[in-house]
């Protein structure tokens, strides 16, 4: 099972490709209960997510997230 479907395939990332990335950190996603965005990241030559906002839920909360852009400005 591929947990990490953006490694490159076929790329040796050392021990974690053979074994599961892990931590200690109880982190959550920003965006877990609206759903992640389809996009944050627009230029003519890609569009997609690259930024990811993580944070320790045991000490920290959200109080609230921009929604997805209106497809008017795109």
């Amino acid at each position: 099972m591929n947990l990490y479907p953006n490694l490159k395939k076929g790329h040796n990332y050392g021990p974690y490709t053979e074994e599961d990335l892990t931590h200690r950190f109880q982190l959550s996603s920003a965006y877990a209960k609206l759903g992640e965005l389809p996009f944050t990241n627009k230029t003519p030559s890609f569009v997609g997510t690259i930024d990811y906002i993580w944070y320790s839920n045991d000490r920290l909360a959200v109080t609230g997230v921009l929604g997805p852009l209106s497809s008017v400005l795109y």
